[in-house]
């Protein structure tokens, strides 16, 4: 990719509160806009700077074939892009069908208008990779595929409004699988789309199975209030956590009480707007850490803050949500990737070697008819369908509504229908 790509988001703080043995201690980051080379020959801005990149693994499954020392080291791409300074050193192979995941622990990522998340694949070409996002590591929601000359995506489509997400994973789609380093290698994971990440002990805020607010805890809050440029500007999610120690339906009532009691002292002492300060509680279904543990369990039972400016907020009077209905790996233009909107049925294509897309609906639940394109290319039929100067007609017919395999056939603009003939057999 070249050029360069940029979001707008307000500056916000980060501040993780918790206990130590001196009692409350707090660090504060002011993150600032950074460039970084995105390997590709052009930059991209994150405007959370270093904070905007995926700092912790959660899980990997090394492909078949590895990339030997290449894969033993998913360290590597956590933290900014360092493939310019460092060069090999800073890249991890996922191996040939190899999978990653990683967290955000100093942020989340959001949708803004236009591109979310940035994958920094390094080689001459961006080898294909589904990607998939999660608020809790554990359901995982699709949003698209990264391939060729595509190395950033737009979570909207996918994903409800206002969502946060502190997990993405990575599959390679084995479209390189020889040589040294066989499957995909990444440099760093980055948010473009970001919201701040607060944390605060509930034990600074809150005794024991109690949901009103301590002393010592008002300091606190206000502390936070006062970093907020602009209250009023602002959306915040306040969000509370127990460990498992009793049973988890009182666990999750808690929870929710501490929220509620933390977000209506938000709305009374600042200027957040009443409806823009959402409480959730999630109980014990998200703990950071392991229960059995004191020291884990103390992990767990905190409150977080998501905070991001209006501006990054989308408008949903606009959304048009799309689903990854699957990848397919086929005989012609490499892995084809196709998405399918909600409100209409339409039906697009992506395929990973060639900026090739197609466009179409399912006239029944095995057969796909529509017309495809080539971006930027002078040679296009003489007529226009559903608003699209295409190339011609194609046509696939899968072998039951499981949808594993098709058969597939195109033609240009004036030969007979079904000139070309491919076929496909479902990835994932």
């Amino acid at each position: 990719m070249t050029g360069r790509i940029c979001a707008v988001m307000g500056v916000l703080l980060v501040a993780i509160i918790g206990l130590s043995g001196i009692g409350v201690h707090a660090q504060d980051l002011t993150p600032s806009s950074q460039s970084y080379p995105d390997g590709h020959g052009g930059e991209i801005t994150f405007p959370m700077g270093d904070q905007s990149f995926a700092d912790a693994i959660e899980h990997q499954m090394v492909g078949d074939p590895s990339g030997g020392a290449f894969s033993e080291r998913p360290e590597a791409l956590v933290g900014p892009p360092r493939f310019e300074d460092d060069g090999a050193d800073a890249v991890y192979t996922l191996g040939c069908g190899g999978t990653i995941e990683v967290a955000f622990t100093q942020n989340t990522l959001i949708d803004i208008p236009g591109r979310d998340l940035y994958v920094f694949e390094v080689g001459r070409d961006i080898e294909a990779m589904a990607v998939a996002v999660s608020q809790d590591g554990q359901t995982w929601t699709r949003v698209g595929m990264v391939s060729g000359g595509n190395a950033s995506l737009d979570i909207g489509p996918f994903t409800p409004a206002g969502h946060h997400y502190r997990y993405v994973r990575l599959v390679d789609l084995k479209e390189v699988c020889e040589g040294r380093t066989p499957g995909a290698d990444v440099d760093a994971i980055g948010a473009i789309g970001a919201a701040t990440r607060l944390q605060v002990d509930s034990a600074v805020l809150f005794d024991t199975d109690d949901a009103t607010l301590k002393e010592e805890a008002f300091s606190i809050l206000d502390d936070i209030i006062a970093r907020i440029p602009n209250p009023r500007q602002t959306q915040i999610e306040v969000l509370g956590h127990t460990d498992n120690t009793g049973a988890a339906a009182y666990n999750q009532g808690l929870s929710e009480r501490r929220a509620e009691t933390v977000a209506n002292y938000l709305r009374r002492e600042s200027g957040f707007v009443d409806d823009m300060v959402v409480p959730r509680g999630y109980g014990e279904t998200r703990p950071i850490a392991s229960n059995n543990t004191a020291e884990g369990r103390r992990r767990n039972r905190r409150v977080e803050f998501n905070v991001r400016t209006m501006h990054t907020v989308r408008d949903t009077t606009a959304d048009v949500r799309q689903e990854v209905l699957g990848v397919w790996n086929t005989t012609e233009y490499g892995i084809l990737e196709i998405q399918q909107r909600l409100d209409s049925g339409r039906v697009f294509g992506t395929y990973s070697e060639q900026p090739r897309t197609m466009t179409g609906t399912f006239t029944s639940a095995t057969v796909f008819e529509g017309i495809w394109m080539q971006p930027n290319s002078p040679r296009t039929c003489a007529t226009e369908e559903g608003g699209y100067q295409h190339w011609g007609r194609v046509r696939m017919e899968f072998d039951s509504t499981d949808r594993d395999t098709f058969t597939g056939s195109y033609s240009y603009c004036d030969d007979p229908p079904g000139e070309h003939v491919f076929e496909g057999r479902r990835m994932m």
